[in-house]
């Protein structure tokens, strides 16, 4: 049987000095795609999807992806914003994973809680269970002074999956870890 893979792409890089909240206008200004729309218009362009999917295909994975969605850096995410990005995730988290994959930017605060994205994966695991494995990438643009934007987010992911897919086998206990590009 193969490996059943749930994904979701949510960004948001908050700015809370910025007045003007975060609405769910905002995120379909940028882009908010159902799974299906968001692997045919990002899945082969230079993205953390796209690499989740390159290596899914080596593997034989099916991969389930849920939404995808962003926008741009602004003020605090409404909650009604909140609820409807991750209400897709959450409602498939309820299923039977042998992992999970999100793809966050790490910078969401909400008009509810300061970390957004700590609340997605609270979320997440209450739904999913302990024992499934969840992977995240972040945006490492804050920490990282090296020119590899464009290298980062299609190459990047391939890391954290590799690392994430050795854990059953004992390659990797699972843990924080942090792959710098």
């Amino acid at each position: 049987m193969s490996f059943r893979v749930l994904s979701a792409e949510i960004a948001h890089e908050t700015n809370t000095f910025n007045i003007h909240p975060t609405t769910i206008q905002s995120f379909k200004d940028r882009y908010l795609l159902d799974g299906g729309q968001a692997c045919v218009a990002r899945g082969g362009k230079n993205t953390e999807l796209a690499g989740l999917l390159d290596v899914g295909r080596d593997y034989g994975w099916e991969i389930t992806h849920t939404i995808s969605a962003a926008a741009g850096p602004g003020g605090i995410v409404t909650r009604d914003a909140f609820e409807m990005l991750t209400a897709p995730l959450i409602t498939a988290s309820e299923g039977t994973w042998d992992g999970i994959f999100l793809m966050l930017h790490g910078a969401m605060v909400t008009d509810f809680c300061d970390d957004g994205e700590g609340e997605i994966l609270r979320r997440v695991r209450a739904v999913a269970g302990p024992d499934v494995p969840i992977a995240v990438t972040l945006d490492p643009t804050q920490t990282s002074r090296r020119p590899c934007a464009i290298w980062r987010k299609f190459c990047c992911p391939s890391r954290p999956i590799h690392m994430w897919i050795s854990a059953p086998q004992g390659g990797v206990p699972p843990s924080f870890c942090s792959a710098r590009c």
